[in-house]
C-alpha cells in the first residue's frame, strides 16, 4: 500500500548563523535571543496555510502535504506556499530592524544585519510517521530540500525553486523568470532549479 503522498515542502533558512554564533561566544545569551525571534517571526508570517515539520536551530522546515495525487491537489499544496514567500522575507527583515533598535553594543547585536534568508522549495513525495506528540516527514525527497541547502546560487538572500515544484504551477511562482542552474548533489541525481533574488521575491503580487 503507497504511503507517501506529494507534498511542497519549504524550508526558510537564516544565512550566515554558523558564523554569527560562532563569532559571538561571549555574547551567547543575546545570539540566542536574536535567532529566536527571526526565527519566531518567520512562522507567524507562515500563518496557518502552512504545517512546521521541524525547528532546525537556523531553519524552519515547512510543508503542504496534497489531500491526493492528483495535479490539481499538488497544485492546491503549492499554492498555499506559494503566497508566503514573500511574507517570510518581509517578517525576517521586519525582525532584524527590531533587533538593531536594541541598546545594546555587544558583538551579536552589533553584527545582526549581516544575517539573511535562503528559502529553498520542492515538491514531492513525502511520508509521514506520528512520532510521540510530533509528525516526521521522511523519503528522499526531504534530503534533496535539506541539501539544497548546500548549492551553488552565489547570492545570499534568495528563494531556490526546483523544477518539480515549479513544474506544479507551471513556473508561475513569480512574474519574471527566474536563473536556471543545476545543482549537483553527492548520492541523489542533479536537480534542476531555479533562483530568485530577493527583490524579484518582494515584488511578487501574492499576497
Amino acid at each position: 500500500m503507497r504511503t507517501e503522498r506529494r507534498t511542497a515542502l519549504l524550508l526558510a533558512d537564516i544565512s550566515g548563523f554558523t558564523s554569527f554564533m560562532r563569532m559571538h561566544e561571549v555574547a551567547t545569551q543575546h545570539a540566542r535571543e536574536i535567532v529566536a525571534a527571526l526565527l519566531s517571526g518567520i512562522i507567524d508570517a507562515a500563518g496557518e496555510e502552512l504545517e512546521v515539520a521541524e525547528v532546525e536551530g537556523d531553519a524552519v522546515f515547512f510543508y503542504a502535504m496534497a489531500v491526493d495525487d492528483s495535479p490539481e491537489a499538488v497544485r492546491a499544496a503549492s499554492e498555499r506556499v506559494r503566497p508566503r514567500l514573500a511574507p517570510i522575507l518581509r517578517a525576517f527583515r521586519a525582525a532584524i530592524e527590531r533587533q538593531l533598535l536594541r541598546d545594546c553594543d555587544c558583538e551579536a547585536c552589533g553584527c545582526v544585519a549581516n544575517l539573511r534568508l535562503k528559502q529553498i522549495v520542492h515538491v514531492g513525495d513525502v511520508g509521514i510517521e506520528r512520532i510521540g506528540r510530533f509528525d516526521k516527514l521522511f523519503g528522499i525527497e526531504v534530503i534533496v530540500a535539506h541539501r539544497l541547502l548546500k548549492n551553488s546560487v552565489p547570492l545570499n538572500e534568495y528563494v531556490l525553486l526546483t523544477a518539480a515544484a515549479a513544474d506544479t504551477l507551471e513556473g508561475m511562482w513569480f512574474t519574471r523568470p527566474g536563473q536556471p542552474t543545476v545543482e549537483r548533489l553527492e548520492g541523489v541525481a542533479d536537480v534542476k532549479a531555479f533562483v530568485y533574488d530577493a527583490q524579484t521575491v518582494l515584488a511578487a503580487p501574492w499576497p
